[in-house]
């Protein structure tokens, strides 16, 4: 997760790790020294109660009706995002942390790389995905 979340904080893309019905996401625009940071709220997944907004706002999340709970992350603050992720699975979803995550990117990696994009495909046991897009992230829809 951390070499995930460290290669988009230094290109540009999307993220998504889930475990189960549940998922953070996360995009980074290229020119920006943020990333925005969504978690999956009760308006995409009906099972979650909806007085979690309590826990996400400690950790600085706000929820508009109808949206994910979501955030901007700076760069240079980008391993705060593991600690969060820890937290939002364990102590707020509760499901097994351990558990291996699903990851999805589509991180586009310098021409000089020797990776100039990857995107890792997982098995979408959910629902077929749609890409959330990357060129106004705020506007994000639930992927699942």
């Amino acid at each position: 997760m951390a070499e995930k979340i460290s290669s988009l904080k230094d290109n540009s893309g999307t993220l998504i790790l889930s475990i189960g019905d549940y998922y953070v996401q996360f995009a980074r625009n290229k020119n920006t020294s943020v990333i925005y940071f969504e978690a999956v709220s009760h308006y995409f997944l009906d099972t979650l109660p909806t007085n979690l907004i309590f826990d996400f706002v400690k950790l600085g999340f706000e929820l508009i009706k109808g949206e994910n709970y979501s955030k901007t992350i700076r760069d240079d603050e980008w391993k705060t995002i593991i600690t969060d992720v820890q937290e939002i699975f364990q102590n707020i979803y509760k499901v097994n942390y351990e558990k291996d995550f699903e990851v999805i990117d589509d991180i586009e990696y310098p021409q000089a790389s020797t990776n100039s994009k990857t995107n890792l495909p997982v098995n979408r046991t959910i629902q077929e995905l749609q890409k959330p897009s990357t060129e106004n992230p705020t506007n994000w829809k639930a992927i699942f």
